[in-house]
């Protein structure tokens, strides 16, 4: 199929890089309309949501084949900072309050940067997207019941390979250019996600978890602290999935009373931000990836879609800069 008209098909598809790919792109395109429950028993792409009592998961079923996108230089735009928004500044207050308060231990909150653009060649924009972030999760997709969305994460949620599962915990940002150490609330935020994927893992029993020692990544111009985690396990990938998603790097701690409290205090609903997506083979591997560093198209607008984690030290204005930093991975393909 012409890539050139793909973008406005009407039957499910998704279009995918994995980190490190050098063949390039791979395309799953659905033969029908029906919406397909998530199964990772059967080929296709996984689209789960953050909330799961908000939004289905769903299947896009099909074997993925090769897909050309041509290839676009890669564009360097100066993008000024905007001025940051009373109401999101607001949230982080109100967030940084209930923390010190003693109800949460870090929350993440979101806010949505709405922009216009006509006549975009999304072919140009992943091809950008994937010379940008050598190492992440390269993604457009499409389904009637959730719409269109693309990104580049940078998050595995879990992957699965023969018998080996692998995650990792991954938090803090501070941009390419920015020389400091880590601060102590970033090094905190990343270890808070790390205590939680360790605790969550053993609880089901895996205990012979091989952990990494926590390094900096890099995400195309930010850098993140990750830790890497390998294992084997006896029980099924759905039920290490529901004790990891959403993990603190997306939601908060403790899970549930972060999850209300985004859920009342934020004013949109993330719908498939924050929830995970990817690739699942005809035996039984798969590679899930967080929904991050992504947005929605909806006609001409386009959604772009941060956030950031809140601890008890947050500046509000230095979280505001932080999903500035996050939405230039987008706004500097487009």
């Amino acid at each position: 199929m012409d890539p050139r008209i793909l973008f406005d098909h009407p039957y499910p598809f998704a279009i995918y890089r994995l980190p490190g790919e050098e063949l390039g792109f791979k395309l799953i395109l659905q033969d029908d309309e029906r919406a397909h429950p998530l199964d990772l028993s059967t080929p296709g792409f996984a689209i789960a949501p953050f909330d799961e009592s908000a939004a289905k998961g769903l299947m896009i079923k099909g074997e993925a084949q090769s897909l050309e996108l041509p290839e676009s230089a890669t564009r360097i735009r100066s993008i000024a900072h905007n001025s940051p928004d009373p109401t999101y500044i607001h949230m982080i207050e109100k967030g940084i309050e209930k923390i010190r308060s003693g109800g949460l231990q870090k929350i993440v909150l979101s806010r949505i940067a709405s922009h216009s653009y006509e006549d975009v060649d999304y072919r140009f924009v992943l091809s950008r997207l994937a010379n940008n972030h050598p190492s992440a999760f390269v993604f457009y997709y499409y389904h009637p019941l959730c719409g269109a969305w693309f990104g580049a994460s940078p998050e595995v949620l879990l992957q699965k390979s023969n018998e080996t599962f692998s995650t990792m915990a991954l938090a803090g940002t501070k941009s390419q250019t920015d020389q400091r150490d880590w601060s102590e609330k970033e090094i905190d935020e990343q270890a808070i996600v790390t205590m939680y994927i360790r605790e969550e893992l053993r609880s089901k029993g895996i205990e012979d978890l091989l952990e990494s020692d926590t390094f900096t990544s890099s995400a195309g111009h930010i850098q993140h602290l990750q830790t890497n985690f390998n294992f084997e396990a006896q029980i099924s990938p759905t039920e290490i999935l529901k004790a990891l998603h959403p993990t603190p790097a997306t939601c908060g701690l403790p899970k549930n009373e972060a999850l209300a409290y985004i859920n009342n205090l934020e004013t949109h609903p993330r719908d498939y931000y924050c929830g995970y997506l990817g690739p699942v083979q005809n035996n039984g591997d798969f590679d899930l990836f967080v929904n991050l560093r992504s947005a929605r198209r909806i006609d001409s607008k386009i959604e772009i879609f941060v956030g950031g984690g809140i601890t008890a030290d947050s500046v509000p204005s230095a979280e505001w800069f932080e999903t500035e930093l996050k939405s230039r991975t987008l706004l500097s393909v487009l």
